[in-house]
């Protein structure tokens, strides 16, 4: 007799089986944001594939994926009207917006991997201090 999905993940260590299913929610999420910023847009796969150049089958292989080139979702957001900002939160510091991701131009230009990285000034925050 055959074994399920269900036989398998049960006969797994509880730890094992739990970081599984984390993996697969997050998967099913990933594709269901794609597919529902869409849907929301009033696009259909189609009449988007049409705005980015692509065929229809594309669009759906995208919706489907649980990774994704930045490039790539830059397009798809774009095409739907959109823009896309990426912001790293790290702890006790201020958001630091990313830029020249998944934008070849930018990317390449960026040839000093020792430079520091800095937040552009939150203008919620004031002026900078002085003296620094």
């Amino acid at each position: 007799m055959a074994r399920t999905l269900d036989d398998v993940l049960d006969g797994l260590p509880s730890e094992r089986g739990a970081r599984v299913e984390a993996r697969a929610d997050e998967i099913h999420q990933e594709y269901l944001t794609l597919k529902k910023l869409r849907a929301h847009m009033e696009l259909t796969q189609t009449a988007l594939a049409r705005t980015m150049g692509v065929a229809q089958a594309t669009i759906a292989q995208l919706e489907q994926r649980n990774d994704i080139r930045v490039s790539t979702l830059r397009k798809y957001v774009e095409a739907l009207g959109g823009t896309l900002s990426i912001t790293v939160d790290m702890p006790g510091q201020r958001p630091v917006p990313l830029t020249g991701l998944g934008d070849r131009h930018l990317a390449d230009g960026d040839d000093d991997p020792e430079q520091e990285v800095t937040a552009s000034p939150d203008p919620r925050s004031g002026p900078p201090p002085m003296g620094g």
